[in-house]
């Protein structure tokens, strides 16, 4: 059984910029971009220490906010 999981469709039933929707929607795909590559995941699968600080700084570029390293 397959699960697909639509950030837009959930994104959609909350008031918010159309700017932040799509950079949350990009932000999102990156996320899964970096879960997908096996050399990003400890051996409890979640983000290391560079793929954390690659998300940190996309979600800087993305929203303009500073993120605690």
């Amino acid at each position: 059984m397959a699960f697909k999981f639509e950030i837009a469709e959930l994104l959609s039933k909350h008031t918010i910029t159309e700017g932040d929707q799509k950079n949350l929607i990009r932000l999102f795909e990156f996320t899964q971009y970096l879960y997908d590559i096996d050399e990003n995941l400890t051996k409890n699968l979640n983000l290391n220490k560079k793929a954390k600080d690659q998300l940190k700084q996309r979600m800087e570029e993305m929203f303009g906010i500073s993120v605690p390293r």
